[in-house]
């Protein structure tokens, strides 16, 4: 099947649409279209019955189908074959389906939308064929990168051919116009209209282009010319349904472009002899035509040209009358409208036009006379200032020749009488870059002043002043001076009187503003003759701005006239108030700030701001959000009045220059008293919502309108909030409200892109222009709008709420559209970008919402990946647009991958497909990289390499299984790191990134190609070397990429490691730990990379976590790293608290890995650690400098971990054996005052609390050391002082209903550290120590006994572990000061009754331990019931109880004498206190808990104690792992563990996740008392079984337990002997010898159970006789006798507490 151009793709080449278009390229592709191109539009036949006969008889299609194709051709007037050739190129590049799914649509579907696409495709071709020829010649000749193929390409070309081409195109174009045509072009008659009219437009441009090459023949000049008149120079149209259907503007544009075809065909004719030519029969007849054409002001510059060129030849006084007829018609104001046309500005058509006007007007005025007379015809000067504005006709125009070059004599001579002429050609040539300069000198130093004056002296033509005299009567700007020659002057038809004396122009402008305020401010109205002279003097002034840019303005005379403005600004108020004037000022301001970098508030007074421009209230600043649809919120001010004057009318210049204006102050980052607030607020109130329904003149304001809206928009939210003061962050958060959150901003916006499917297309179609036409604002619009639809979908993550989401289903096709676009690369990339970012949200079904099947996708996004010719940026986008729907989008991905063979939606079996995908381009992407690494430098193909990445990132790299497994793959993909390393720091992090995923996913089996791969690398010493020195180079820049490349490299090391261990020798292990030395180290030039300093350090930790340092490397290393922590003191302060945490983490390893190195090399020691003092030393200034003084809790968190880092290194010093011999250097740096005052400051804050422990337990460690005495030197009453917590810290009684608040469990730890800290001290120093420490108990006492008394709220464990800690501190005191009662009774009192309550607590806890429910914490806050809590946490929590009911004990048993000591008659009986009451009462499990401690409570737990004793043995050891109990030395390796890890992230020590408390009933007197003999009442059945609590419970722990308490007793039991009354005794010992009968039982049977055994085994000794019925005597006896009488207090003391209540206490057995 023969097939047509696709003509879109022929211009985007030929015209460098891409960037990967060479030159080669363009003259291919010109060479192979020539013919089609020569042939043009002729090539689209139309449409005859006959042509579809054929198409029928060689086509195979279906009758469906023939018919569609029939209906096509006759809609779209064009022959049978080339409409379905034009269908298949829809197909193929529009539609991107499949014929067979056309077939199946025009089977059973609607075909009016697909045939209406179809029609608007192929108009659009035929537009871009008529395109490619003008862009080629608009080019041709320039300076342009293909300028050279073009002219190769025009030279093989026959130039008549293709203009006698041109010109029949033309007519048949033009022949379209009959009543036929338009009836048969119905369905579409607005479109066709345009498209008729553009392409006349556009052939005719070309004709304009073309006679530059060649000039027409008078046939074809004839031909044309006829065509013209036929159509009627297109000034009146030929149908009544152009005006209808289509605006002035194009009915206009062909117009001028006809007329001015019209000029350019007869320049050439200007110079030639042309006898013959009038002599031609066709000639004449051409000339009747023009001569009798109708005297409309459109054909009268036809027919003067005609005239003129025809006199100008045969001199006939017939064509002088008919010239001087024409004139009358003022023929130049429409050619002044043409030359200033839009259609001819900024093209080289437009050149060519003005060049021939030029030669039409010189020849013209040369035919005058009176030069002045033809000066005065209306128009001639306008056409003269555009004439200027062209560089080589200005040039032209200024050469003496008595043509152009009077005028602009007579306009200076004029002047300031005729104050426009000379205005106007000086604003052309101040424009001109070879003028400029001598037009500036021109105006400031004008020549002569022709006065309004009327010369009144009859003879004399030439005077001369005697004396000065002033231009003006009512000013002295200027001043004639004496001798100046006056002379008369005539124009105009009068007789003027002008001054031969030079002068300032803007001297002149400055006394039309005095005269302009003076008559204004006395009549209350402006003078609208000078108003305009004022604007367009004013206008001279801002193109000197504008162009003038290496001249002083104060120099040539612009500043003042420039000031003078602000005074008239003043006045225009009420009847004054003039928008012209205000828009005057405007552009003045606005053009000081782009060509002059003024700032604005320089040069604009603070009163004309405050009165013209927007402002808002005080009041309304406070919250931005309030700032949208307020009508409330402005100031009144003339602006507002201005503006709302403006928006009824369509012209909006004013609101133009003023979006202008505020888009320059927020550039300059200047915020001065809300201006830039005010405005912002303005636009989106007023503006943005709005200017959409207005009114326009010009259609291109609106665009502009939007464009500068959204270039402010753009730019305020592009910044990063983090960097932008209080007064911008204001802006960005009401731009960030609005378009987030704000419907009606929303729908405004949005609506910008929903526009009729084919807007764009039209659009460009009307431009005539497109290289610089004002239609291409549009498309700067659009891309401003993608730009900032994709900022604010960046700034959705930063909301918590946002009414864009719901909105932006509407937009994805509309949006999705421009990435077809044939206009724009930029706008096709960032509409990728956008579908990439909708991508991003898996809830959105993007394959859903583009409306595409799986073959539309691939076509559409995957043979552009394949287009050589496509801009890289766009496939960079949509490889991005792949990777990102590989990780969110999966429909889009089996798209892209063509997972599956689709079917069609009408289930024909035939229909499947296997398309090209995704796993083609990585084929692709081995395949080169195997050729030659230079591919690498291809963007796209490192863009297939990050997609491999996230394939593997997202753990779908079975979706190229078949590639993956190839055995070559991954050879092939590590070669790279084989070669030189050269490529890009990205490919080599890219790899290793993948080779990191694979390994890590697969780490017991990965794959033996890849394992030998990397073996073969990592045993490559040469290569390995290489390969660091390449990291560290990389490493020196700062760019991401690079330090991307050593993170990958870091984890590439971490998974490697785990796999290959025999990989890395220690020569390997040995490079890469110096490589991370010589990375941090700072070099010459100074820190000027931190970020690597951070990763070198982090991998530096890394290895040497993994690998020790050998011995032979520690001394090297260690320099190495001294050398760096001496050049870092200098930067040091300077560094972020994240980059001192690791550097100091990386001192704290060496120093402990280093341990046994340092123990030994005292002197290394000593020289590293004065090393870091500095670091030290500087971070506690700042500490206590600004660290303290941060408001911010978490900020103040982060600035505090380097100190803590800093407290662990002091920790490990403290650890090595010769750390007596670094106590200078402690005491020489305050290392525990400071530590001791930063643990002070930390407790103060609830937020460093977790590391105030940290700081304690570094204390203890200090006082477990041989430094101890160092405390005697620091004032610890002072921090005493600070650890006081705050209410309800370390009591729960109110705070159960939320459970237990992790601050309160900080304090509870808090409080285990200074408890452990003062009995350590007491150990260690004790007498030099105690007052202090003392001090801390008698002060706090309250605070002890609530940590006792914890026992009775919770059974938490670190609640638990805090009350022993406590009662061992208690323990100590009691034993070094028996005397605390009487020396200090009240802290006694009160330590002693939280004891007792204690007792009791333990008591029900451990007898009713089932009523203990347990939670689990979830989050740290809430706490959720446990059901069925484990047997290792209840026997975990019976277990430290138990502890606790063996310190309670102690601390009790402490508070009495040695009953032994009693025995001694020397001895006086002091005053005993009983603490046991005679109470034999079975506990009761209710509230409150007492101090009262009775015989019932304390034998019923001794009875199950012993219970609990009889199920354990001291052979077996308790089944149950220990629950973390937080002793204090796991907590200190805790710590130490978390010390560079997760207690930075979670910014406290690991809490247990469960805790527990006691449920209890409130009191109950009615109750009965039930005696120790009812304990059996009690359930029993926890005691059998091996998987019950009682049976797993720590054997050591119960059987202290057991022998403290009854210690405490019996000892209890002796004293209350000796103080009762006889009259009592004796009923006291019976109740107590009966209740007292379990534990000798107990005894018994325990003592029996340890003679058997030991009995049973070997001995020397012969044992005792059988006879002896007592196994006690026995037991004893045995020992007695073994030698080992002293094993009996050791392993069964409770036989000695019952021999002691026999014996001593006589109680009963």
């Amino acid at each position: 099947m023969s097939t047509t151009p696709f003509w879109k793709k022929i211009h985007q080449t030929v015209s460098g649409y891409s960037n990967n278009i060479t030159e080669d390229i363009v003259a291919e592709i010109l060479k192979l279209s020539k013919n089609e191109l020569l042939e043009g539009l002729l090539t689209y036949k139309s449409y005859t019955r006959q042509g579809y006969d054929d198409w029928i008889a060689n086509s195979n299609v279906s009758s469906y189908m023939k018919e569609f194709v029939h209906d096509l051709s006759q809609d779209l007037n064009l022959d049978t074959n080339l409409a379905y050739m034009i269908m298949c190129n829809y197909l193929m590049f529009e539609y991107y389906g499949k014929i067979k799914e056309f077939w199946q649509i025009t089977r059973i579907g609607t075909t009016i939308h697909l045939k209406e696409s179809i029609w608007n495709f192929y108009t659009a071709e035929r537009m871009f064929l008529l395109k490619t020829w003008r862009h080629v010649f608009e080019f041709v000749n320039k300076d342009y990168e293909f300028a050279q193929q073009y002219q190769e390409f025009v030279r093989g070309i026959k130039m008549e051919e293709l203009q006698n081409n041109l010109i029949k195109q033309f007519e048949i174009v033009i022949g379209e116009f009959s009543s036929k045509h338009l009836d048969d072009k119905s369905p579409h008659l607005e479109n066709w209209l345009c498209r008729n009219i553009r392409e006349q437009c556009e052939i005719l441009s070309i004709i304009i282009l073309t006679i530059e090459q060649k000039k027409l023949t008078v046939a074809q000049l004839t031909q044309l010319v006829m065509l013209f008149v036929q159509n009627n120079f297109s000034t009146t149209p030929p149908v009544y349904e152009l005006r209808q259907y289509l605006s002035k503007r194009d009915l206009e544009e062909l117009m001028f472009t006809e007329i001015g075809c019209y000029f350019v065909i007869l320049e050439n004719y200007w110079d030639k002899d042309l006898t013959d030519f009038w002599k031609n029969s066709t000639t004449k007849e051409l000339d009747d035509c023009l001569t009798g054409l109708h005297f409309k002001p459109a054909h009268t510059i036809i027919m003067l040209t005609w005239l003129v060129l025809k006199f100008k030849s045969l001199h006939d006084d017939q064509d002088s009358q008919s010239i001087i007829e024409v004139m009358t018609m003022q023929p130049f104001v429409l050619l002044r409208s043409l030359v200033s046309s839009n259609v001819f500005k900024n093209c080289s058509v437009g050149d060519v036009v003005l060049t021939a006007v030029h030669k039409m007007l010189d020849e013209f005025c040369l035919m005058y006379d009176d030069r002045k007379a033809f000066y005065e015809e209306n128009g001639v000067i306008g056409i003269l200032g555009e004439i200027l504005k062209v560089s080589k006709l200005a040039d032209l125009c200024l050469k003496t020749r008595n043509g152009l070059d009077t005028l602009v004599e007579i306009a200076i001579e004029a002047f300031p009488f005729d104050f426009f002429s000379f205005t106007t050609i000086a604003h052309s040539l101040l424009g001109q870059h070879s003028q400029y300069k001598q037009t500036v000198h021109l105006l400031n130093n004008v020549p002569s002043f022709l006065s309004e004056m009327t010369w009144t002296i009859a003879k004399d033509e030439i005077s001369i002043l005697r004396k000065s005299q002033p231009a003006f009567t009512d000013s002295d700007l200027i001043i004639f001076q004496p001798n100046t020659i006056v002379r008369s002057y005539g124009i105009f038809g009068q007789t003027l009187v002008q001054y031969r004396a030079s002068y300032s122009y803007f001297l002149y402008l400055e006394y039309l503003v005095n005269c302009l305020l003076t008559v204004g401010v006395a009549q209350r109205k402006f003078d609208e003759e000078l108003v305009r002279k004022v604007i367009a003097g004013y206008g001279v002034v801002v193109q000197g701005v504008m162009c003038c840019i290496d001249m002083d303005l104060k120099i040539v005379g612009l500043e003042r006239v420039i000031q003078k403005l602000d005074k008239m600004l003043l006045h225009l108020d009420g009847p004054l108030l003039h928008i012209n004037l205000v828009k005057l000022y405007f552009d003045v301001q606005n053009a000081m700030m782009l060509y002059r970098q003024s700032t604005f508030f320089e040069i604009c007074p603070e009163i004309v701001w405050k009165i013209f421009f927007p402002k808002l209230r005080v009041e309304c600043i406070v919250d931005v959000k309030k700032l949208l649809f307020n009508q409330y919120i402005f100031e009144d001010t003339i602006f507002m009045k201005l503006f709302q004057e403006e928006e009824f009318k369509e012209d909006h210049t004013l609101l133009l220059t003023y979006i202008k204006i505020l888009h320059n102050i927020i550039k300059v980052k200047l915020q001065f008293r809300n201006f830039q607030l005010s405005g912002i607020a303005y636009l989106l109130n007023f503006v943005f919502i709005q200017h959409q329904t207005w009114a326009y003149n010009d259609e291109n304001q609106k665009t502009q309108i939007t464009l500068g809206c959204l270039n402010i928009f753009h730019y305020v939210l592009q910044k990063d909030v983090n960097d932008l003061n209080e007064a911008e962050r204001k802006i960005f958060y009401l731009c960030q409200h609005a378009f987030l959150n704000n419907i009606y901003i929303i729908e405004s916006f949005l609506h910008l892109f929903v526009k009729e499917k084919y807007h764009l297309i039209f659009l460009m179609e009307r431009e005539s222009n497109w290289i610089a036409g004002p239609s291409l604002d549009r498309l700067k619009c659009i891309r401003m709008q993608l730009a900032l639809l994709l900022l604010i979908m960046n700034q959705r993550k930063t909301v918590a709420k946002c009414a864009l989401n719901d909105k932006l289903q509407f937009v994805v096709k509309p949006v999705a559209s421009y990435f077809t676009n044939s206009y724009s690369p930029v706008i096709a990339e960032l509409s990728c970008r956008f579908l990439e970012k909708l991508a991003q949200d898996r809830y959105i079904p993007l394959l859903a919402l583009l409306e595409l099947d799986h073959y539309q996708v691939q076509s559409l996004f995957l043979e552009r990946l394949r287009d050589p010719l496509e801009e890289e940026t766009v496939k960079i986008a949509i490889i991005d647009l792949i990777n990102t729907c590989v990780s969110h989008q999966n429909g889009m991905t089996a798209a892209f991958f063509n997972l599956k063979c689709f079917m069609y939606w009408d289930g024909t079996d035939d229909d499947l497909f296997s398309g090209d995908s995704v796993s083609d381009f990585m084929v692709d992407y081995l395949q080169n990289i195997k050729k030659s690494h230079e591919y690498f430098k291809n963007p796209l193909q490192l863009g297939i390499l990050r997609l491999l990445h996230n394939l593997w990132l997202n753990h779908r790299e079975n979706l190229i299984d078949n590639i993956a497994n190839l055995k070559d793959f991954w050879p092939v993909m590590v070669d790279p790191f084989f070669c030189d390393f050269v490529q890009d720091v990205e490919v080599y992090t890219t790899i290793l990134k993948i080779i990191n995923i694979e390994v890590g996913v697969n780490i017991d089996s990965v794959e033996d190609n890849l394992v030998k791969t990397i073996d073969k690398f990592l045993k490559d010493k040469e290569r390995i070397k290489k390969w660091i020195a390449f990291v560290l180079r990389s490493t020196e820049s700062n760019a991401k990429n690079n330090l991307d490349l050593l993170s990958a490299w870091m984890e590439f090391l971490v998974v490697t490691k785990k796999v290959m261990v025999r990989s890395f020798d220690d020569d390997i292990k040995s490079a890469l730990i110096h490589s991370c030395l010589n990375g941090i180290n700072i070099p010459e030039g100074g820190f000027n990379n931190i970020e690597s300093i951070y990763l070198w350090s982090q991998f530096f930790l890394m290895l040497t976590t993994t690998w020790r340092i050998h011995e032979k490397q520690q001394s090297s290393v260690l320099n190495k790293l001294m050398t760096f922590v001496r050049s870092l003191n200098v930067y040091y302060k300077y560094l972020s608290p994240k980059v001192k945490e690791i550097v100091l983490c990386l001192i704290y390893r060496t120093v402990v890995d280093m341990k046994s190195y340092f123990s030994t090399n005292t002197s290394s020691l000593v020289s590293f650690i004065y090393c870091v003092g500095s670091l030290i030393d500087t971070e506690y200034e700042y500490l206590v400098a600004e660290g303290w003084l941060v408001k911010d809790e978490l900020e103040k968190v982060r600035h505090l971990r380097p100190w803590l880092i800093i407290i662990f290194i002091g920790n490990s010093l403290m650890e090595l054996n010769n750390v007596q011999e670094i106590a200078v250097w402690f005491n020489y740096r305050m290392f525990l005052a400071r530590v001791m005052e930063s643990a002070g400051y930390m407790l103060q804050h609830k937020s460093t609390l977790p590391f105030a422990k940290l700081a304690i337990n570094f204390m203890t460690t200090y006082a477990e050391s041989p430094l101890v005495t160092d405390f005697l030197k620091v004032d610890l009453f002072t921090f005493y002082y600070k650890v006081r917590p705050p209410q309800l810290t370390t009591s729960v009684a109110e705070a159960l209903s939320r459970g237990v608040p992790v601050f309160l469990r900080e304090w509870w730890l808090i409080c285990i550290t200074i408890v452990k800290l003062n009995r350590t001290l007491l150990e260690k120093i004790g007498g030099g120590i105690f007052q202090t420490c003392f001090t801390f108990i008698t002060e706090h006492d309250q605070l002890l006994r609530e940590i006792i008394t914890l026992t009775k709220f919770t059974v938490d464990m670190t609640a638990l572990t805090l009350v022993c800690e406590a009662l061992k501190l208690v323990y100590i005191i009691l034993h070094i000061v028996p005397h605390w009662c009487v020396e200090h009774p009240s802290s006694y009192e009160a330590v002693m009754d939280g004891v007792k309550i204690s007792v009791n607590a333990c008591i029900l806890s451990i007898l009713g331990y089932k009523k203990i429910n347990f939670y689990k914490r979830v989050d740290q806050k809430d706490l959720h019931i446990i059901s069925s809590p484990s047997t290792d946490l209840l026997v975990s929590v019976l277990n430290k109880i138990m502890e606790i009911i063996y310190w309670n004990s102690s601390c009790l048993r402490k508070t009495k004498p040695d009953p032994v000591a009693q025995f001694n008659t020397q001895h006086l009986l002091e005053q005993i206190t009983l603490l046991v009451d005679n109470d034999f009462s079975v506990p009761r499990f209710e509230l409150p808990i007492t101090s009262k401690l009775t015989y019932g409570a304390i034998l019923c737990l001794a009875d199950y104690l012993c219970k609990a004793l009889n199920q354990l043995s001291p052979t077996t050891p308790s089944a149950a792992p220990k629950l973390r109990q937080i002793s204090l030395t796991e907590l200190n390796d805790e710590i130490k563990i978390k010390s560079l890890g997760t207690i930075f992230e979670h910014c406290t020590a690991v809490y247990e996740p469960y805790t527990g408390f006691m449920v209890y009933l409130q009191r109950s007197d009615d109750l009965p008392n039930e005696k120790l003999s009812s304990f059996l009442h009690y359930d029993m059945s926890e005691f059998s079984g091996s998987t019950s609590a009682i049976s797993q419970l720590d054997y050591t722990v119960v059987k202290n337990s057991v022998e403290a308490l009854m210690t405490f007793l019996a000892c209890e039991i002796f004293y209350t002997m000796r103080n009762i009354n006889e009259e009592v005794l004796f009923s006291y010992k019976r109740e107590l010898s009966s209740e007292i009968q379990f534990f000798a039982e107990f005894v018994r049977k325990r003592t029996g159970e340890q003679y058997h055994a030991m009995v049973a085994t070997p001995r020397s000794t012969t044992p005792v006789s059988q006879s002896e019925t007592d196994i006690i005597k026995r037991y004893t006896m045995t020992k007695v006798k073994d030698g080992d009488a002293d094993d009996i207090a050791d392993n069964n003391f409770v036989l000695v507490i019952s021999h002691w209540l026999m014996n001593f206490c006589q109680l009963s057995n």
